[in-house]
């Protein structure tokens, strides 16, 4: 006999837990202000129309090095020096 799902089951199985990852994506989206950093940036990254392989969106690029220079926090939410 198979076990009957309930409302709370289906409610819960829609929820996931939070990654680290996701948390963190989600604490740099509301704290850096990327258009105005993009916009200082963007004169000095270079552009397509050479040989060659072609750069990476800029946007792109920053996000991975925004997340790259990301200090890393331990578990217990102390930072050690």
């Amino acid at each position: 006999m198979s076990h009957q799902t309930s409302f709370a089951d289906l409610d819960y199985s829609y929820k996931k837990r939070r990654t680290r990852r996701e948390v963190l994506l989600s604490e740099m989206e509301g704290i850096i202000p990327w258009q105005v950093l993009l916009s200082q940036i963007e004169p000095h990254y270079p552009t397509t129309g050479r040989r060659g392989r072609q750069p990476m969106a800029l946007e792109t690029m920053f996000r991975i090095y925004c997340k790259l220079v990301q200090p890393v926090r331990p578990a217990n939410g102390r930072c050690s020096v």
